[in-house]
């Protein structure tokens, strides 16, 4: 799962990935919930599409860097993160995020 986690922030740091490696991580029935956003977004296609726009705004020096990856059963997982700037820490930018995934074959996705 940590390498799923790692690989996912990745590809939202590298903006020369294509949007459609990053869709390869989301859940069909995905549901994305933010407390800056009123509502979730909810489908592979409002996530998706949340996402390239994260990516747009963030621009080429903001990354996301994972500092723990915390699991619980095989498929929740708990995330602390920041962000930086030109590999600078950027304040006030810590964040949690916790993940359920499914299996799809081979596959974990991320599903909530």
């Amino acid at each position: 799962m940590s390498t799923m986690i790692h690989n996912f922030y990745n590809s939202i740091n590298s903006k020369t990935i294509a949007d459609e490696e990053l869709a390869k991580f989301i859940s069909k029935e995905c549901k994305f919930e933010d407390m800056a956003f009123q509502k979730p977004f909810v489908g592979e296609k409002e996530v998706n599409d949340f996402l390239r726009e994260l990516k747009k705004a963030m621009g080429k020096q903001i990354k996301f860097k994972v500092d723990k990856v915390f699991g619980g059963n095989d498929l929740d997982v708990g995330v602390l993160w920041h962000l930086e700037w030109n590999e600078n820490v950027i304040p006030f930018t810590k964040g949690c995020s916790l993940f359920e995934c499914s299996r799809a074959g081979e596959n974990i996705l991320i599903k909530y």
